[in-house]
């Protein structure tokens, strides 16, 4: 429904020291990362172990509460992943942070690499290029094959901005509804006639929504989350655990679509700041014709509105035909800069594994 379902796996430790080994300790351009542009412009990557810090320079264009410590330091362990929070400095003044998720497995290491938008360093834009070339560096360090970066719509980072710094560079679409302003029923009237008509269907086809159970978490989303995979995930139950567990860090809407009693899908809507994200979503394939997708996205849409959020966020697609289906809610197309490295013979090594 939102974003297809990251892969989950064992707990452990969540934050870690930039090196991974041992005492955070500071990196700088006199130990290979660090980034001197003209004159003495210099960036350095300094650990920190401060959260309420590392959040106020989250607090800024372009960081979400995908950044924020609270959330990071929750997901790592979900991911198999280590959080390595990387305060970023320029000329000796702190701009902004760079998060890395470290994961190992089978002998080889990819950072950034999950199923939910915007990881990526969150500095001033014209600081970019040069922050990401020091992260890039840093990864490569420390053995990490494959590194994703994002940057949000809102930082207006120019075409090139990750490609200048080596990575493989593309924008990405996302979806947002904007909520501010309007009445449940000027929203209503916002949408697409397409999605009005498959949210009255659902209604007549007997899907009601109400607050998902901690058995939903636990059951439904799993089960109908790895009916829509191409692969089914053995680890997706580790995320219907926490999150029945009740410990999303923000404010969260759980909701569980119901055909005659009997749970059908379900969808979890965060928030924090300013807007509301659609996290996760899933219906089972043998009910998708009852429409209770579109029953779910309107009760996310209708929480933000109750919460007074500025807009949900639909988040992007993974492919044509999810894409095509959010924009039947008429939502604000935004676009924002994804880039990517992979060590060279990285896809022949696989191929041995």
């Amino acid at each position: 429904m939102f974003v297809s379902l990251f892969v989950p796996g064992r707990t452990g430790s969540d934050v870690a020291a930039a090196d991974g080994s041992g005492p955070a300790r500071r990196v700088t351009s006199a130990s290979g990362v660090g980034h001197r542009s003209k004159g003495r412009d210099v960036i350095t990557l300094v650990p920190t172990v401060c959260a309420e810090e590392w959040n106020r320079l989250v607090d800024q264009p372009g960081g979400t509460l995908f950044h924020r410590w609270e959330w990071l330091s929750w997901i790592a362990p979900l991911l198999s992943c280590r959080f390595f929070p990387l305060r970023v400095v320029h000329n000796g003044v702190s701009v902004g942070v760079a998060p890395m998720l470290i994961r190992r497995r089978w002998g080889m290491a990819s950072a950034n690499i999950v199923k939910f938008p915007y990881l990526g360093p969150v500095v001033p834009y014209e600081l970019v290029t040069a922050t990401t070339s020091v992260v890039l560096r840093w990864a490569r360090r420390r053995r990490v094959m494959s590194t994703e970066l994002c940057l949000h719509p809102d930082t207006p980072a120019a075409d090139g901005a990750l490609a200048a710094a080596g990575l493989e560079e593309e924008r990405v679409e996302t979806f947002l509804v904007d909520l501010a302003g309007r009445s449940e029923s000027e929203l209503f009237a916002q949408l697409g006639g397409d999605a009005r008509t498959a949210i009255r269907r659902s209604a007549k086809r007997g899907v009601s929504i109400r607050a998902a159970t901690a058995a939903d978490l636990r059951d439904v989303l799993p089960a109908a989350q790895n009916e829509a995979l191409v692969v089914e995930d053995p680890y997706v139950e580790v995320l219907g655990d926490a999150l029945a567990a009740g410990q999303v860090p923000f404010a969260a809407r759980f909701a569980t679509a119901v055909v005659e009693d009997r749970p059908v899908g379900v969808s979890i809507t965060l928030g924090e700041g300013h807007s509301a994200v659609g996290w996760l979503g899933a219906v089972r394939r043998a009910d998708q014709h009852t429409q209770a997708h579109a029953a779910l996205v309107w009760d996310a849409l209708t929480w933000a509105s109750a919460q007074g959020y500025a807009a949900l966020d639909m988040c992007g697609a993974p492919d044509p035909g999810i894409a095509a289906y959010k924009r039947k809610f008429k939502p604000r197309v935004e676009t924002y800069l994804v880039g990517r490295w992979k060590a060279p013979g990285l896809a022949a090594l696989r191929g041995l594994t």
